[in-house]
């Protein structure tokens, strides 16, 4: 089965738990997340979630399971729908401390699933630039508080 993996990564100066905060407090996306524009939901590990993200020229509804919600250092869902029959996605933030201070973010977005390679194909570049812009508004965000 092919697999493609995306990813970022930034050196934050803000705490592990400051990310962390950012990224479990999905009510404020639209306040910062420049790929992901709406997004509600419980993140606790078996729970939905709906994004509402911009996605190739239009923006689409999503829906995604936690599969894991380890504070301060793990944010990891998966896709639900039927697409992922053909091309199922898994994004998973990791948040390293450095120290109080400081941490390194890591954020991975695997996709896998018999049209892998097609959805790098159409969507590749969509996705590479949304987990960029999403980074680096993050790291924005975490060190402006």
């Amino acid at each position: 089965m092919a697999q493609r993996t995306y990813r970022e990564e930034r050196f934050i100066s803000a705490s592990a738990d400051t990310v962390w905060d950012v990224i479990a407090d999905l009510t404020h996306y639209a306040e910062w997340n420049p790929w992901i524009y709406h997004a509600e939901g419980s993140v606790v590990p078996g729970e939905y979630l709906t994004v509402k993200a911009r996605f190739g020229k239009q923006g689409g509804t999503y829906r995604h399971k936690m599969i894991a919600a380890g504070r301060p250092n793990l944010f990891h869902w998966c896709d639900v729908g039927w697409f992922t029959h053909f091309a199922d996605g898994e994004r998973v933030r990791y948040i390293t401390a450095i120290d109080a201070q400081h941490c390194h973010y890591r954020v991975e977005l695997h996709v896998s699933g018999i049209a892998a390679s097609l959805a790098d194909r159409f969507y590749g570049e969509f996705m590479r630039g949304g987990l960029n812009a999403e980074s680096d508004a993050l790291k924005q965000r975490a060190e402006s508080l």
